[in-house]
């Protein structure tokens, strides 16, 4: 995977990505280089094993138990970039909440089929929001990924 985005301005910026399986040395990702640019949405596809997952979870910070990543993944848009592979648990969670998102590969897992998607997405706003600016807040992700935002 080379080339997805713009080097240029980047959001994140993959180089060199190896993760290999502690016990046996096998490689699931073998020298991956990707950059995102800022405010896309991109989506990740592949066969089934083919390290879709592991590369979504070293983009995020959570490399699984028992694989090794090395490597560069790093985060950009804040003060100073946020390279993943070692940051800490705080600087992890202020870029996953702040700058990237993660959408599984089944959303029926994530999501309850009986809930409205709007309710869905307003369960997951700071409680400090009124009523009013969570339902703002609702209709302005949903135009800004293309849904229609009706009530």
């Amino acid at each position: 995977m080379t080339g997805l985005g713009a080097r240029h301005g980047a959001a994140i910026e993959v180089r060199e990505l190896t993760v290999t399986v502690s016990l046996t040395g096998q490689r699931t990702l073998d020298a991956v280089d990707l950059s995102l640019a800022p405010g896309t949405i991109t989506g990740i596809v592949g066969e089934s094993g083919s390290g879709k997952t592991t590369l979504v979870r070293c983009l995020l910070g959570t490399t699984a138990p028992g694989l090794v990543a090395t490597g560069r993944v790093e985060l950009r848009g804040g003060e100073r970039p946020t390279e993943l592979l070692s940051a800490s648990r705080a600087a992890l969670r202020s870029g996953r909440s702040q700058r990237i998102a993660y959408l599984a590969q089944d959303p029926g897992r994530s999501l309850t089929p009986t809930m409205r998607i709007g309710r869905a997405i307003a369960e997951r706003l700071p409680e400090t929001m009124s009523r009013t600016e969570r339902a703002a807040a609702v209709r302005a992700l949903l135009t800004s990924v293309g849904l229609p935002a009706a009530d």
